[in-house]
C-alpha cells in the first residue's frame, strides 16, 4: 500500500541521516589513521548542523571537507574545504521519497553514477567518504 511522507518524516530522516554521517565520518578517520601509522585524522563537531574532517599524511593536509545541513535546498551539503561557510557545496544530497519510503538522491555535481539515484543513509555516507579520499589518493 503506498504511504504518504509528510515534513516531519523528511526532517526525522535528514536529521538521523546527518547524525549516522558524523559517526561514520568520525570512525572512518579513526580506523584509517590505525591502519596508515603515516596518516593522522581530525574530525571536528562545529555543531548539531555541522561537522568538518582533515587527514593529514606525514603532517601534511592532503583532505579535508565540511559537511553540514543544507538550507536552500534542503539536504546535506558537502564542501571540499574546511571553510565553515554554509552558503557553497560541492556536491548536496537531497530528500527524497516515493510510495516505498524515503532516500536521497544527489544533485550530481560530483556524484554522477547510476546507483546514485536512490540512496539509503549508508550507500550516502559512503559517496560522501569517496569524494573525501579523492584529495588523500592524489
Amino acid at each position: 500500500m503506498p504511504r504518504r511522507f509528510t515534513d516531519i518524516d523528511r526532517d526525522r530522516f535528514r536529521d538521523e541521516t546527518f547524525e549516522f554521517f558524523a559517526a561514520f565520518f568520525e570512525n572512518s578517520l579513526n580506523e584509517l589513521a590505525q591502519r596508515h601509522p603515516d596518516v593522522q585524522a581530525r574530525f571536528k563537531r562545529i555543531d548539531a548542523e555541522a561537522f568538518t574532517a582533515a587527514l593529514y599524511r606525514d603532517g601534511k593536509k592532503k583532505a579535508s571537507c565540511h559537511i553540514f545541513l543544507g538550507k536552500l535546498p534542503d539536504g546535506i551539503a558537502y564542501s571540499s574545504s574546511e571553510s565553515q561557510a554554509r552558503n557553497s557545496y560541492n556536491e548536496i544530497l537531497n530528500v527524497e521519497a516515493d510510495e516505498h519510503g524515503l532516500f536521497w538522491r544527489p544533485i550530481g555535481m560530483n556524484i554522477r553514477n547510476q546507483d546514485a539515484a536512490r540512496l539509503m543513509p549508508q550507500a550516502a555516507a559512503e559517496a560522501y567518504w569517496e569524494l573525501f579520499l579523492r584529495d588523500m589518493r592524489r
